[in-house]
């Protein structure tokens, strides 16, 4: 570069002198240095970004400064050759149980695990995998179906990135007992068989699963404890899901809406079910709870349906609590509760028919069937032979075949109409012998002169 200067004089010029600032070793040198010394601070200056080349830094390579374990992180870090002070420092996730096997899903963005070579003893599930130190981490969101089926894992620690337990997962693992879900669990989904005859003896439901599949704890017996994260979103325990298992007692959260076909059946060492305030259940399945060992059960308001024998054969279920909201009692829904004494029905409730055999063979001393109530199905109570008196609504029109036969000791019917034209309206069937020929009353709110009434006393029917 050079700079000319010209002297300008009146109709003339002078000769045009030239004086180059490039002219002399000196000045060169001196805009080399400025030269170098700006590139060499602009390549170490600005923010620190993935692309080594896209504010100059010359990076080294990545070198492992804590290794990561089964289940702990680890780091690495490289240097810019620029200048050691500037280094870059990225996670190494952990690398879960050794020989693990991993299959990309959903369009390779995430990946699914299952047990590879490993076939024994404890297993660690990793949050991220990546097929090499070239490739990216993916989380690791899918335990896959039949992944461990059979073998004889002996505990699992289940990584908080894990949705989906698929199906069989583990089923069969008889020396699996332990089973850990990560704090921070976003697991959703319990598959279909997912522990069934597994040997596990407690869990504890993370809160965001929100179904629980069929038969996924299927016969373990050795599972005493089942508990929910707090918060829990649950909605749906499907059938079979603890059909046999060593549960001793449940709280079932707030959030179930369905529980499924047998669901609890055969829990003979089940003594406490209760349902957490506030709960949204609508419907129990039939033979839920069948055969299990209960021994009193709140049903909350809200549920609409019993299913066809859900506590049937609850031998050591001594009271029921049956709320307002409720409109249908399966068949056989408390058949041969031998010790069930107490059944009590919510003011206000909706329920418009009892089904056949709902109560048969049970132990029931006495009953008040709620106002509202037009129908009593054949045999309801039949062979209830510790029933000595019953509480039968004016709304009553019909009491079918042997509703009350074999009630041997029925001694008492407070009936809610005002006179026997009221009873006689209704159609009751044959095999009701014992109901018919009990002793009568007509409910009456005032004292009556003279006749057979009753009325409320504390919340029990009285005879005037």
């Amino acid at each position: 570069m050079a700079i000319e200067y010209a002297v300008k004089r009146k109709k003339s010029y002078s000769k045009l002198s030239k004086v180059s600032v490039l002219s002399t070793p000196r000045t060169i040198a001196f805009f080399i240095f400025i030269y170098l010394l700006f590139f060499s601070i602009a390549a170490c200056k600005g923010p620190i970004t993935p692309n080594p080349c896209g504010n100059g830094h010359n990076w080294g390579v990545w070198t492992v400064t804590t290794a990561a374990s089964e289940t702990e992180d680890g780091a690495e870090t490289r240097i810019c050759q620029n200048d050691n002070s500037h280094t870059e420092t990225r996670v190494l996730y952990a690398t879960g149980t050794a020989g693990l096997a991993y299959t990309r899903i959903n369009d390779d963005t995430e990946y699914s695990v299952a047990g590879g070579s490993v076939t024994g003893g404890a297993v660690a599930i990793p949050v991220f995998h990546r097929a090499d130190e070239n490739s990216p981490y993916l989380p690791v969101t899918e335990i896959a179906e039949t992944a461990f089926i059979a073998q004889d894992i002996t505990s699992v620690t289940i990584s908080a990135s894990i949705k989906t337990i698929g199906e069989y997962a583990f089923q069969a693992c008889s020396n699996l007992t332990t089973v850990n879900f990560a704090e921070g669990s976003t697991l959703e989904t319990v598959g279909e068989y997912a522990f069934q005859n597994s040997g596990i003896t407690a869990i504890e439901i993370p809160a965001n699963v929100k179904t629980i599949g069929g038969l996924a704890f299927y016969n373990c017996a050795s599972l005493t404890a089942v508990t929910f994260t707090a918060g829990s979103v649950l909605e749906t325990v499907e059938q079979n899901a603890f059909n046999g298992s060593g549960i001793t007692g449940i709280e079932i959260p707030a959030s179930v809406k369905t529980i499924g076909d047998w669901a609890f059946r055969d829990c003979t060492s089940l003594t406490a079910v209760t349902f957490a305030a506030g709960s949204l259940l609508e419907t129990i399945g039939h033979n839920a709870f069948n055969s299990s060992g209960i021994t009193s059960v709140i049903l909350p308001e809200g549920l609409k349906a019993i299913g066809d024998s859900a506590f049937i054969n609850c031998t050591n279920l001594a009271s029921a609590a049956i709320p307002a909201s409720l409109t249908e009692i399966g068949i056989y829904a408390f058949n041969n509760c031998a010790k069930l004494t107490t059944v009590t029905f919510a003011p206000g409730s909706l329920l418009e028919t009892i089904s056949t055999q709902a109560f048969g063979s049970s132990g029931i001393t006495s009953v008040i069937i709620p106002e509202g109530l037009e129908a009593i199905d054949n045999t309801a109570f039949y062979n209830c032979a510790s029933l000595v008196s019953v509480v039968i609504p004016a709304s009553i029109k019909t009491i079918g075949n042997s509703a009350f036969d074999n009630c041997d000791n029925l001694a008492t019917v407070y009936y809610g109409g005002a006179d026997e034209a009221a009873w006689n309206a209704a159609i009751i069937s044959l095999g009701n012998n014992r109901l018919i020929n009990a002793t009568r009353y007509y409910y009456s709110a005032v004292q009556p002169g003279a006749g057979s009434f009753w009325r409320w006393v504390d919340g029990a029917p009285t005879a005037w």
